[in-house]
């Protein structure tokens, strides 16, 4: 007998309704959420506050996962952003259906799309986004601990500097740090030169920090920019008492011990 699982009952007649949709464009009028950072920013702690609502369907870092993309589109998008207009519909269509299907919102907060934001702004009319930001000193000692810019698995995905830049010149005389002082500041200025051109009411700026306290009421923000009820202020509460993914190896000192040159 085989061990595989079969497919059968409901979920057998939603993926072929899917399959039978795809064929168009019809999931591209759900409703959906997207979130840009630069990582290591509470992504995961949105998530599962996310998860809380039932009329959502959030994920942190759905597949494809689209790490090489990613850096592509980073470099692309804003000149030729056909080839990642492909690339975002193809990967992502059966997820948002399911989800239209389901009558929910579908969510997904990793990093990994923010340079899609530009295909995703056209390819979507009732797409939403958050600009999820955090202080730059906490990001940067994150990706010391983690030890990005230095034989980091994900490296060879992390984005550097075009040619056409004056960091391009100076990215191998850069120490760790100023790279990843570079990191945080380009993944903002592309996310910002986005937010200036999409419709204001489509875009939600989130401070990190004031996610992550349930008095500060931002939680109930977030559900008003997807239009679903407010769920359970307790199951909340409950939700963000855990830091989820947060950093625990590493030695770096936070930013109130940095030295002056560092803090500039």
């Amino acid at each position: 007998m085989s061990s595989k699982k079969s497919i059968s009952g409901p979920h057998l007649l939603l993926a072929g309704t899917i399959n039978r949709l795809l064929g168009g464009n019809w999931w591209t009028d759900g409703k959906a959420l997207f979130v840009l950072s630069t990582g290591r920013t509470g992504t995961e702690t949105l998530t599962e506050l996310l998860t809380v609502s039932e009329d959502v369907l959030a994920f942190h870092e759905p597949n494809p996962q689209l790490i090489e993309e990613r850096q592509q589109a980073f470099f692309e998008i804003e000149k030729d952003p056909l080839p990642f207009d492909r690339i975002f519909r193809a990967s992502r269509c059966r997820q948002v259906a399911a989800a239209k299907l389901q009558g929910r919102v579908y969510a997904e907060t990793s990093a990994r799309l923010t340079f899609f934001a530009p295909v995703i702004h056209q390819i979507m009319p009732r797409a939403k986004f958050i600009h999820l930001y955090r202080h730059p000193g906490d990001v940067v000692r994150s990706g010391m601990r983690r030890g990005w810019y230095e034989g980091h698995p994900g490296d060879q995905f992390r984005i550097t500097p075009p040619r056409e830049t004056e960091a391009f010149e100076l990215w191998n005389q850069w120490s760790r740090f100023e790279k990843i002082c570079w990191y945080w500041s380009a993944y903002h200025e592309f996310s910002l030169r986005f937010i200036a051109t999409a419709a204001p009411e489509r875009v939600l700026h989130v401070n990190s920090d004031e996610m992550f306290n349930p008095d500060s009421g931002v939680w109930k923000t977030i559900f008003q920019l997807i239009e679903v009820p407010e769920p359970s202020e307790q199951l909340v509460r409950k939700s963000l008492a855990v830091r989820h993914n947060a950093q625990q190896g590493g030695d770096f000192p936070r930013f109130t011990e940095w030295t002056i040159e560092q803090r500039q």
